[in-house]
C-alpha cells in the first residue's frame, strides 16, 4: 500500500513539475514569439498587402485567402497559451479572428474594398495586442 502511496505522490510531483516547466513565462513567450514570427506576421503581411496592390488572378485570390485562414489557426492557438485568460489578449485574438475571416470572405468574391476594410479592422486588433504585449514578450528573449 505504501509503495502505491509514494508512486502515486511521484507521478503527481513530476506532473506538476511538466506543468510548471511548460507553462513557464519564459518559454510561453519564446513560443508565442515563434508563433508570431513564423506563422502570424508573414500572413498579416499578405493580407495588408492587398491595401496596396489589388490580387490579379486567382492564385493571388488564393493566397490571401490563405493566409487568412492561417491567421484564424493561429488565433486558435494563441487562444490556447497561459495569456487566454488576460481580457485584452482574449479579445484581440477572437478580433483577429473575426478580421481574418472577414477576410477569406471577400476574397471568395474577390470584393478588394471588403478585404481592404477587415484588413484594417486586422490591423487595429493587432496593435491593440501589440500595445500592451509586444514589449513584454521582446523583454523575456
Amino acid at each position: 500500500m505504501q509503495v502505491g502511496k509514494t508512486l502515486g505522490v511521484a507521478v503527481l510531483f513530476f506532473s506538476i513539475m511538466k506543468v510548471g516547466i511548460a507553462a513557464s513565462p519564459t518559454e510561453t513567450n519564446a513560443e508565442v514569439k515563434t508563433q508570431m514570427q513564423e506563422v502570424t506576421v508573414p500572413a498579416s503581411n499578405t493580407v495588408f498587402a492587398v491595401a496596396n496592390e489589388t490580387p490579379k488572378n486567382n492564385e493571388e485570390w488564393r493566397k490571401v485567402k490563405a493566409n487568412a485562414l492561417a491567421l484564424v489557426e493561429s488565433g486558435k492557438w494563441l487562444l490556447k497559451t497561459p495569456f487566454e485568460n488576460q481580457p485584452i489578449w482574449k479579445q484581440a485574438t477572437e478580433q483577429m479572428m473575426i478580421a481574418a475571416k472577414s477576410v477569406a470572405k471577400a476574397t471568395e468574391i474577390k470584393d478588394t474594398e471588403k478585404a481592404i476594410e477587415a484588413g484594417d479592422a486586422l490591423y487595429a486588433a493587432c496593435e491593440a495586442c501589440h500595445a500592451v504585449y509586444l514589449n513584454k514578450s521582446a523583454s523575456t528573449k
